[in-house]
């Protein structure tokens, strides 16, 4: 598709002739572009093809593609070919809606693909593949590729090898927990090598996590016989007693209605010949292993929290930023039902419209926001969003920008600040022990608002005995107090009215916010009772603001806006329920 956007750059031209679309060999390929004739009117076919689509959508210029080359019947005659045809034209229907649902120019649609491409998100119900005859086909994914979707059957049959870090990288524990990467090579510290060695494990367990999760119904997970000198998530998970075969019985032993445990002696297979100079094989037995593994180091976050708050906790997240806006996409416009809104509430909802203002924001002046429709321009693009709404977008965060903040006496705006008065995207780590959402509760009941008991308490998650990580949008510092500042797109009306401090309230509610707030609390807190001489709570502590960028109205500042003046005393019960002993300061 970027061919036809581009159709006299060879190199994209003659990858798009190669694909199923056209089906050209090398030796097809070197021909063509040894007739010149043939070769110009290949390109005329992409230029062409581009017109359709610029000028009658995506769907129009893929159907004249797939009748110019017959490709219905060609991919038919190929092996799965009535497979690959019902794939082929099921992403062509969803790069169609998608192309309606955002209006999307023919670059733009090209973004998106990609982005769906990187970023690999949960599939809808409509985005999962479509097969005519082999519904029950198997498939082979990564774990990666696996995360968010579910299968009724899952095979993992690696999880028993461990891996090796490459190299030396870690977070210090002697050294305020910095990420550290030792250049010294891995035979100098041990000390150095076992912390990367513990912290690389841990991304094994949760790695093992994600593909035992995607079973529906059964899960059948594969042990070897095999000392491993690097710790394997199995054993990490599951190993207590002197052997691996001791500690499997142990748990089969406890639900033996749903674990169960077979050993295979021997797996039949298609015979071969054996070479005729093959040497006798040696009888190899293996050693017993005892090492002793670490159970810590896991990093968990505010999305692995809150990702469900039902009784089915299978699809716990770690997700490393918390853009958590809505995934609900702007409603489908018709040609000729309803012209497109391009104001801010016309806006695009969902994740892409999310990490555009986030991008945006990352890099904007505040108080010299010259920049900011270029700004606002490349992020527009860079999501593949229509670039008609970027007026509106400049003049909601020109808003932002100006929008007043109360401080007791104090009134001030974000267009205030110098740059050496903000961070922008904090990423943080801190040590947590063992909690439960109870756990959490417990503290939450010396806050004012009586209903975050009970809605804390709803959560599920899997405690961890390791680290909190997050990126904090912005932190900012006025008159000697700093703040936290966290940027939302979050579609709830539209109109202003719909953004009061009681619906604001509400959401914060109901998306768990008010958890999220709080964690980046704890984590801003120990971060200035480290580094900030003379540090006190309740001198240098402002707040936390949550800006609803679609709300914010000049004339009502109290819209869009929801601001928290967070409890010493909540916050340290808060610390001492999810933080280790030691770091809890008061």
């Amino acid at each position: 598709f970027v061919a036809i956007l581009e159709p006299t750059y060879e190199r994209l031209l003659k990858a798009a002739l190669s694909t199923c679309f056209f089906g050209l060999n090398a030796n097809q390929l070197h021909q063509l572009q040894s007739d010149e004739i043939a070769w110009n009117s290949r390109i005329e076919q992409f230029i062409d093809l581009r017109r359709l689509w610029a000028n009658h959508g995506f769907v129009n210029a893929f159907r004249k593609l797939t009748v110019d080359e017959h490709l219905r019947p060609r991919i038919v005659q190929t092996a799965s070919g009535e497979r690959k045809l019902t794939n082929l034209l099921h992403l062509a229907e969803l790069i169609h809606d998608a192309e309606r649902e955002n209006r999307f120019t023919p670059a733009g649609l090209i973004q998106w693909i990609r982005h769906q491409m990187e970023e690999m998100r949960t599939p809808s119900e409509a985005q999962f593949l479509r097969l005519e005859r082999d519904e029950d086909a198997v498939q082979v994914v990564t774990v990666h590729k696996a995360k968010g979707l579910q299968y009724g059957i899952v095979f993992c049959p690696f999880h028993w090898t461990g891996k090796k870090s490459r190299e030396t990288l870690f977070h210090d524990r002697n050294n305020e927990n910095r990420l550290t990467l030792d250049l010294s090579g891995k035979e100098v510290n041990s000390d150095h090598n076992a912390q990367a060695d513990e912290e690389n494990l841990a991304e094994e367990i949760r790695l093992l996590y994600v593909g035992v999760t995607r079973a529906i119904n059964r899960c059948y997970l594969y042990v070897a016989g095999i000392a491993n000198k690097n710790p394997s998530p199995l054993e990490a998970v599951l190993v207590e007693e002197s052997t691996f075969q001791d500690s499997l019985e142990k748990i089969v032993a406890q639900n033996p209605e749903n674990i169960g445990l077979s050993t295979l002696h021997h797996v039949s297979g298609d015979s071969a010949p054996t070479p005729g100079n093959a040497e006798p094989v040696q009888e190899l037995a293996w050693r017993a292993f005892s090492r002793k593994l670490p159970r810590e180091g896991m990093v968990a976050s505010f999305s692995g929290l809150t990702h469900t708050v039902s009784v089915d906790s299978s699809h716990q997240a770690i997700d490393p930023k918390d853009r958590d806006e809505s995934e609900f996409i702007s409603p489908l416009w018709n040609e000729g039902e309803k012209a497109p809104d391009y104001s801010i509430f016309g806006f695009p909802r969902g994740t892409a419209a999310g990490n555009a203002l986030h991008a945006i924001l990352e890099v904007a002046d505040f108080a010299n926001p010259s920049e900011l429709p270029g700004q606002v321009q490349k992020a527009l693009k860079a999501e593949g969003l229509d670039p008609a709404y970027a007026p509106a977008v400049i003049k909601q965060l020109h808003m932002l920008f100006q929008h007043p903040l109360n401080r007791g006496q104090d009134r001030f705006s974000l267009s205030q600040l110098g740059a050496g008065d903000r961070l922008t995207e904090v990423e943080f780590f801190f040590p947590i022990r063992r909690f439960w959402p109870s756990d959490l509760a417990h503290a939450y009941r010396l806050h004012p608002l009586p209903e975050l008991p009970r809605q804390i308490d709803r959560l599920h998650f899997n405690p961890t005995d390791g680290y909190l990580r997050g990126f904090i949008d912005l932190i900012f510092r006025y008159q000697d107090r700093f703040y936290i500042a966290d940027w939302k797109s979050n579609w709830l009306g539209d109109k202003t009215a719909d953004y009061t401090p009681d619906k604001l309230s509400a959401a914060m509610v109901e998306s768990s916010y008010h958890l999220q707030s709080h964690l980046y609390a704890v984590a801003l807190d120990q971060y200035l009772r480290s580094r900030l001489p003379g540090y006190q709570f309740s001198k240098n502590f402002g707040g936390i603001v949550y800006f609803f960028i679609r709300g914010l109205d000049p004339e009502a500042p109290e819209r869009g806006v929801h601001f928290e003046s967070v409890d010493p005393q909540f916050l340290t019960g808060l610390k001492k329920q999810i933080l280790r002993n030691t770091q809890v300061a008061q």
